[in-house]
This record gives C-alpha cells, sequence and structure tokens, in this order.
C-alpha cells in the first residue's frame, strides 16, 4: 500500500473526543510514492473554515515514511478531514474508503469525521447489562380487565388477521386486540427469562388508536390499557425484577382527535382546529385556518407542533410538565420518536428535564442514519454533544447485518462497524439500540423466510449472534424470540402467539440473554478481525477476557484460525487450532 491511514488504528484517542483534547493522527507515505510533504486538512462544519497544516516527518523505515500532527480541540462540533500530499507539482487528495481507510483522488471526495462533546453520556449500567424488550402494548397479553371506549372497535379473536384495508388506515387504527400493562405485568418473569433489564412499550398516552401515535391527553394513561395506577403497578413490579420501564415518548405531534387540537369536538376544551383564540392555538402551524395546518408527514391526523412555542414546551418539559410527571413515577427514561423531527430547542429542554428528575437516565432517539453526523431539514444535528441523546436506535447496523446474511456484503457490515466505532462516543456505542425488527418494519423471519425459505431458521440464529455481540443492548421486538412473522406496519404488530411458540428460536433467545450478562459485552472493546467474501469475524475483549464470533455467509467453507483455544458458546465443547464454519454456520467463542 502507497498509503497508511485508518482512524480506528492510526489515531489516537480512537473516535470522538471530548472538548480540550488533544488528537493524534499517523498517516503512513511509502518510500516509492515520492511524496515532498503531506498536509492535514480539516473543515469545520459549523463555519466551513478550513486549516491546512503541514505534518512533521515522525520517522522512518526502508517501506514507509511516517508523519504525524496533533490537533487541540478547543470546542465542541463536528469537523471533517483528509489528507493531502505533494508530488512535484501534483497535489494528491488522500480521501476516505468504505472501509475507512485512504486512497488517492484527484480531488477532495469523501472526508472523515472528527466529532468533540462536551461531556460523555450517563446512564445506568443495568441498562446495558441485559437486553430491551420492545412491546407493542396492545398485541402483547390481553387480561380480563380490557373495556372497550367510544370509537375504538375491540377484538375478540386474539391473534386474528389484521384487517386489510388500504384506503382508510382509520379502520385500522380503530381495531384493538385488549392487550394491557397488566397484561405486562401477568408475564414479567418470561420477560425476565429472555435476560431482559429494560422494557421498552409502544405510547400509552390517552388515544382513540391502537397504536398510541396520535395522542390525546398526555397527562392521561389510556383507560384501555388499564391508567395511571397500572403503569404504576408496572414500574413497581419490573422494578423487583430489575427492569427499568422505557416509554415511548412522541413529542413532535398530537392527534388531531385530542384535547388540544379537538378536530371532532370529542373534548370540552376549546382546541386549536376550533377558535384562534384557543390556549393551545400557538401550538401548531396553520398555512390557512382551520383545515391547513401542518402535519406529520402530510398525514392529517397528526398535526405537527411547533417546538419554539414557550407554553407547549413548558407543558411538556417544565418542572411540572409531562416529562417530569412520567419521570418521577420512577421511570428509567423516554424514547423519543421521530427525534430528527423534535426542533433543538425543544430536545434540549426535553434532555435536560429527564435528566434532572434522573441523572442516569436513559434517552434514546429514533434516527434511521448515522445519527453523529446527520442533517436534518438542512440543519446539522449534535445528538451525542453530552446534552441530548444517550443513545440512538441503530438502524445502519440492523441493515448491514440483513445485507451480509442475505447476500454476503461482509465488507458493508464492516463499514458500519467502523463507523459507529469512530463516529459515536465510546459511551453511545455502548448504548444503542441494536434491533433486527421494530413495529416500523417487517418481522426479521419474515424478511429471511422471503429470500432465503430453507435456511431462514438459521440465518435468524446468525444474525442475533451478530446483534448480541456488538456493542450496544440487543432490542428484542416482542414475539420475533416465539417465531412471529408479519409484513410492513402496521402487519408486523400481530398478537404474541401464547402457547404456540416456536421452542427452538425460543430456547436460542434465552440462551443469548444469559449471555449478555456478560460484562464483557456491555462494555468491552470492539475490533473486526476479518471481513471479506462473505465471511465476517469480530471479537469483544475486556482485559484478559475475550469472545470471537465468526459467521460465513459465502458459499464455500471457511477455516477460522485460533490462536489459543475457547469454548463454543452453543456447543458448551472446547475447540483449539481452527474452526470449520460452512456455509451459513457460525460460531460464538468464549475465553
Amino acid at each position: 500500500m502507497e498509503y497508511v491511514f485508518n482512524p480506528i488504528y492510526n489515531k489516537t484517542p480512537a473516535g470522538p473526543c471530548a472538548a480540550g483534547s488533544d488528537v493524534t493522527y499517523v498517516i503512513k507515505v511509502s518510500r516509492w510514492a515520492n511524496v515532498s510533504s503531506v498536509f492535514f486538512v480539516m473543515v469545520n462544519d459549523n463555519d466551513n473554515t478550513v486549516q491546512k497544516i503541514r505534518m512533521p516527518l515522525y520517522s522512518c523505515d526502508t517501506a514507509y515514511f511516517t508523519y504525524k500532527a496533533t490537533i487541540n480541540f478547543k470546542k465542541a462540533g463536528l469537523f471533517w478531514y483528509y489528507f493531502e500530499a505533494k508530488n512535484g507539482n501534483t497535489n494528491i487528495f488522500l480521501c476516505k474508503t468504505q472501509l475507512f481507510d485512504i486512497e488517492p483522488m484527484g480531488k477532495p471526495n469523501t472526508s472523515f469525521a472528527q466529532i468533540v462533546y462536551d461531556k460523555p453520556s450517563v446512564v445506568s449500567k443495568n441498562y446495558r447489562s441485559g437486553i430491551i424488550y420492545h412491546i407493542f402494548v396492545d398485541r402483547f397479553k390481553r387480561t380480563n380487565t380490557t373495556k372497550t371506549k367510544e370509537g375504538m372497535i375491540l377484538r375478540d379473536d386474539w391473534g386474528g388477521e389484521i384487517t386489510k384495508n388500504s384506503k382508510d388506515f382509520l379502520v385500522i387504527n380503530q381495531e384493538c386486540f385488549g392487550g394491557n400493562l397488566q397484561g405486562i405485568i401477568d408475564k414479567l418473569p418470561y420477560i425476565k427469562s429472555l435476560g431482559t433489564t429494560t422494557i421498552f412499550l409502544s405510547p400509552i398516552f390517552e388515544s382513540f388508536s391502537y397504536h398510541k401515535y396520535d395522542t390525546a391527553d398526555y397527562e392521561q394513561v389510556d383507560s384501555m390499557f388499564g391508567g395511571e395506577a397500572a403503569l404504576k403497578n408496572l414500574i413497581t413490579e419490573a422494578k423487583k425484577l430489575g427492569i427499568g420501564i422505557l416509554l415511548d415518548g412522541v413529542f413532535n405531534h398530537s392527534g388531531s382527535d385530542s384535547i388540544y387540537f379537538n378536530k371532532l369536538g370529542r373534548y370540552n376544551s376549546i382546541g386549536a382546529y376550533q377558535s384562534k383564540k384557543s390556549k393551545y392555538f400557538d401550538w401548531f402551524k396553520f398555512d390557512k385556518f382551520p383545515d391547513n395546518y401542518s402535519s406529520w408527514w402530510g398525514i392529517t391526523t397528526l398535526p405537527q407542533f411547533d417546538a419554539g412555542e414557550a407554553t407547549l414546551q413548558q407543558f411538556i418539559a417544565g418542572p411540572n410538565g409531562v416529562i417530569a410527571k412520567y419521570m418521577k413515577m420512577g421511570l428509567l427514561g423516554f424514547r423519543l420518536d421521530v427525534v430528527d423531527e423534535v426542533a433543538d430547542v425543544m430536545l434540549d429542554k426535553i434532555c435536560a428535564r429527564v435528566k434532572q428528575v434522573k441523572p442516569d437516565a436513559a434517552i434514546l432517539g429514533e434516527v434511521w442514519e448515522d445519527a453523529a453526523t446527520k442533517i436534518a431539514y438542512s440543519k446539522r444535528r449534535h445528538y451525542f454533544s453530552g446534552n441530548q441523546l444517550d443513545g440512538v436506535m441503530n438502524y445502519p447496523l440492523r441493515n448491514s447485518i440483513i445485507d451480509f446474511v442475505l447476500h454476503g456484503n461482509a465488507e458493508g457490515l464492516a463499514s458500519t462497524f467502523f463507523m459507529l466505532k469512530d463516529h459515536y462516543p465510546i459511551e453511545v456505542q455502548n448504548n444503542v439500540m441494536n434491533f433486527l425488527g421494530t413495529h416500523d418494519t417487517k418481522r426479521i423471519l419474515t424478511v429471511l423466510t422471503e429470500n432465503r425459505p430453507n435456511q431462514a431458521l438459521n440465518l435468524l440464529k446468525l444474525s442475533s449472534a451478530i446483534q448480541y455481540c456488538a456493542p450496544g443492548v440487543p432490542a428484542v421486538f416482542y414475539g420475533d424470540e416465539a417465531g412471529i412473522q408479519g409484513g410492513d406496519a402496521p402487519f408486523c404488530r400481530v398478537c404474541f402467539p401464547w402457547g404456540n411458540e416456536n421452542k427452538e428460536i425460543n430456547n436460542w433467545y434465552k440462551k443469548l440473554g444469559k449471555l449478555r450478562g456478560m460484562d464483557l459485552l456491555a462494555q468491552g472493546d470492539c475490533n473486526v478481525l476479518f471481513a471479506h467474501n462473505g465471511v465476517f469475524v469480530f471479537e469483544r475483549l475486556q482485559e484478559t477476557k475475550r469472545i470471537v464470533v465468526g459467521a460465513n455467509c459465502s458459499l464455500e467453507d471457511f477455516k477460522l484460525n485460533l490462536k489459543t483455544p475457547y469454548t463454543n458458546f452453543e456447543t458448551g465443547k472446547k475447540v483449539k487450532d481452527f474452526v470449520l464454519l460452512k456455509p451459513q454456520e457460525f460460531v460464538i467463542l468464549l475465553t
């Protein structure tokens, strides 16, 4: 190689740094490249100012000249950088590749990112020590206490097919199967048997849909779920088992059928839709009153809040607001729905209030891309500054795992591992929610069955092995561990098949849950060892403890050579020298 640099290996410290830190960059240039000088070029994302710093020659050997530069980052922010080499009168731009190496280009192209944060995230260690169990309340477990309410249809055929009506989703929205919070309490021992330390609930505030993303009253827990008393009881009973409760906070929009908007006139309040004199009028944005208003993705049943409105901010994030009320009940924290659409002015206040009540609370956000460099509505976000999110939903990892198991794209999976390690502060890496499916995606077993019907079960185990051993906290969408299938939302939101679980899949997830109890997986270092031709191997490392995960999604056998003896996690047998992985086989090795 003529040029050698990878931020994972040739930057100290690796990954993001705290404001005020020094970061050292080391690049090697082949003696035969005829390079006379090397420059470190950095662009401040905030104001696009450019610094071009000559890198001093640090050392040389028979193959390479080594250049080194140390930069002090005084303030938090995002900085882009690449290298520039001079070969006579020619400028060579050394930019980032998919695998975070460098390659020479004729002009500046893809740059590396240096993230600088104000302070590290602090979250309860118990959160990271197990798994997140993601429950869609209406579809998990029904008790005899569920009572219907006006405007809702209570199905009496638990597990029946969701009505398909592409022309009117209001029909689907009104159909409930009656799952409630008492049902979750009844199944807490089962949930704990999976290794759960966090239950992530779908929205629970009063609403007139089964999914509750169209909030009608933030100050009430939905009556069909059992009301506020049931939530308090769940928090108390879960805590006895070492389980924290994470609520889904939908603060970007409300429902049109709500106290605040009151489009259907259901409430005694004067809603924003009814009058410009409503105390809620300024909470929303009207282009032409009353029927032309801003709504989430143009869905008129979800009118969007004006995040800059002071009384709205007080209502949600004030000392006596919604956040404070529920956090004081003993919650672990919140997952924030569509957080990239919640303006910083509101997000800052929400996060500050959560941490004010519980300093080690968990605040997670729904972001579908690289959250460290995310631009939303032409504005760069700064989720990981230390003042906002503790973690995000790890869609990049999910997508890369699926691409790997279906198409053998080991390099793409390695690229995602490198991105997470280089862009996310170490605390955030350990907090991200690693999942294979959610209420917004097809069920993972369905994805695999549609593409590899004869191998789906084995590929599910392979996928979950990577998911559980990667940095972050594994999240299981209720029923995935029971073999549930389902298509795109809302048809992935089916009822849990109590008494008809797939025992093989269920036992595998329980076994993985025990593995997640290892401190090594909660905070150990992660290194990609091999990623090529459909084979991916990585390790987790902490002092003398080590886990190696190898997965073969190629068409040929792969020999994984071992320097020391290990124990095969799945079989419990000792192995040494090597492991032979046939196509679509994987192994988890423990020291």
